[in-house]
């Protein structure tokens, strides 16, 4: 039923959005309202979906997406009603700033339960700054763990790994950098990271409708801020 819902709430947002749009452009054609001022506003809607996001989600890297569309909708509108007269190429080293309240937030939280931090030949520790590795993983044990590049690249390769269970959780984060993770065809990756001005995919080989041959779940969250973080076969 949850699984349901989460696959509902686009559609309504969507849905929702046509209704109010609409509904704006026929009042305007019968002249009951001038479309035109409303429409000024726009920006409130980044400021309310911001905050909504910024609030309710527990997951970092939404929190970011969430102040980052706050902040972005407040100065639009803020420019909107005369208030400011701000220039966003003014502002871009906001992204480096949130990037850092980021990495603090993840480091005071400590480790994720769900997490080990033992081993590393099965726990993935990956951090590139200003550099980059392309680390081969050949464990039958993988565990997850967590890849950050900062002003750099990772490929951590897993096609020769086996995940110990059924899933694995890998924390990345990429910040005017790139993350490659290589996985193997059996693995089924599910995507739960952020983009911030960058890219967040998933490229890897999609089974069929009741192709049975995947047995293994990697979830791969974290954000991508001025950067980009892939997953592929």
């Amino acid at each position: 039923m949850k699984l349901q819902q989460q696959h509902r709430q686009p559609g309504l947002w969507v849905g929702a959005f046509f209704i109010v749009f609409g509904s704006i452009l026929l009042l305007d054609r019968l002249d009951f309202i001038e479309a035109r001022t409303i429409f000024r506003f726009w920006p409130a809607v980044l400021v309310v979906l911001g905050f909504t996001k910024l609030v309710s989600s527990h997951d970092t890297g939404n929190r970011l997406f969430g102040g980052m569309l706050t902040a972005i909708g407040a100065v639009l509108l803020s420019n909107a009603i005369g208030l400011t007269d701000i220039r966003f190429r003014d502002l871009w080293p906001l992204a480096i700033i949130a990037a850092g309240v980021g990495l603090l937030i993840e480091a005071l939280k400590g480790p994720r339960s769900e997490l080990p931090s033992a081993d590393t030949e099965h726990v993935m520790q990956e951090f590139a700054i200003f550099g980059g590795s392309n680390h081969r993983y050949r464990t039958q044990r993988f565990q997850g763990g967590a890849a950050t590049a900062i002003f750099g690249g990772l490929e951590p390769d897993l096609r020769q790994a086996e995940i110990d269970g059924d899933v694995a959780e890998i924390n990345t984060t990429a910040i005017f950098g790139g993350i490659v993770l290589k996985v193997p065809e059996h693995w089924t990756v599910v995507l739960r990271g952020v983009p911030i001005f960058g890219g967040f995919e998933d490229k890897t080989y999609h089974p069929r409708p009741g192709d049975a041959t995947r047995t293994k779940t990697l979830i791969v969250r974290g954000a991508a801020i001025f950067g980009g973080i892939e997953v592929k076969n």
